[in-house]
């Protein structure tokens, strides 16, 4: 999970996921990973989600979802994608 509303977030999160992935690729098999962007209910900054979804997420082909854990935005339909992912990924 990151902050939506904190740049330096944004940026530690490409340095984490960059990691994950160049550890995947030592795998060769892909495990579920779901980037949760939280404060989805504050004023964000549109450019810095722009540029994480194109470079980032669809880029690698990560699902991530928006939430509010104040609003209690998406923050059960989070929690049901991880469960369908990770008893997907145990299907294979």
């Amino acid at each position: 999970m990151f902050d939506l509303s904190d740049p330096e977030s944004s940026e530690e999160l490409f340095q984490i996921v960059t990691i994950v992935l160049s550890k995947m690729e030592t795998f060769s098999s892909s495990f579920p990973m779901l980037l949760i962007g939280n404060k989805s209910d504050k004023s964000l900054d549109t450019k810095m989600i722009d540029k994480l979804s194109k470079e980032l997420f669809y880029e690698n082909e990560l699902n991530y979802i928006l939430v509010s854990t104040k609003k209690i935005f998406n923050v059960t339909e989070a929690n049901e994608l991880l469960i369908e992912m990770i008893e997907n990924f145990r299907k294979k």
